[in-house]
């Protein structure tokens, strides 16, 4: 495939730190249970709170399986995301759908491929003769968009914020109840995005969902851990073709 210029279509920008839009950006619908009306007004962080936050940071998972979904919703439309990976050996899949596209972006072993229609292909800078060829075939990427894809559909772009948040940067919190399970919703900033990230008020302590707003669009990513053992394959050799 022949670029003209290189540009990753934005569909999912939650995962690159923020719901801005740039390129092809679609827009997906925020995912998952509203706040219950029954959550209590907004306070100030205390110290048990505080606590509670340490204890869910430093459970975040570095191993196992794990699956992100969601999506974020703006003017211009709405879409899903789901990102399913293996963190011990930073392997992942992402299937995105929106209006506009439906693309998957495949990563293992630092080689990353992505399955999309031609119009995708051209957003992102390639010629359309080069998009058309791709039509059906992954796109084995070079090492700048390899790395661009990671950074943008990775799950280290939600986990990695959370996991350096001290309780110092978290400006609010709200106790309420999500699916009869009570939560912890905290607030804070990071790169100038506003985000809440939900965490289990007690037990077993998880990170629920993390929700990011910026420029009017909002962006909602849910995580669970996976029901077993998470394989990501090699594309067959066949359906590959190279970028360029």
């Amino acid at each position: 495939m022949t670029r003209q210029h290189w540009v990753v279509p934005v569909l999912l920008a939650v995962l690159a730190g923020g719901c801005g839009a740039s390129g092809t950006s679609s827009s997906e619908s925020p995912a998952g249970p509203e706040p219950s009306s029954s959550a209590s007004p907004t306070i100030t962080i205390d110290a048990d709170d505080a606590l509670r936050w340490e204890q869910v940071r430093d459970a975040i998972p570095v191993t196992g399986g794990l699956i992100l979904a969601g999506g974020t919703t703006d003017a211009t439309g709405e879409g899903e995301f789901t990102v399913t990976a293996d963190l011990a050996t930073a392997r992942f899949e992402a299937r995105i759908s929106n209006e506009a596209h439906d693309v998957t972006v495949r990563h293992r072993d630092q080689t990353t491929w992505v399955l999309a229609d031609p119009a995708y292909w051209v957003a992102a800078g390639y010629t359309p003769e080069s998009a058309a060829s791709a039509e059906g075939r992954w796109v084995l990427l070079d090492q700048i968009g390899s790395q661009r894809y990671r950074d943008q559909y990775g799950p280290g772009a939600v986990l990695a914020p959370l996991s350096d948040l001290a309780a110092s940067d978290l400006t609010v919190s709200r106790r309420s109840d999500r699916e009869g399970v009570a939560v912890i919703e905290f607030d804070f900033v990071t790169d100038g995005t506003p985000r809440t990230v939900v965490v289990t008020a007690d037990g077993d302590p998880w990170v629920v969902e993390v929700t990011a707003t910026r420029d009017g669009a909002v962006a909602t990513t849910r995580l669970t851990r996976a029901p077993g053992p998470v394989e990501i394959s090699v594309p067959d050799a066949d359906t590959v073709v190279g970028a360029s």
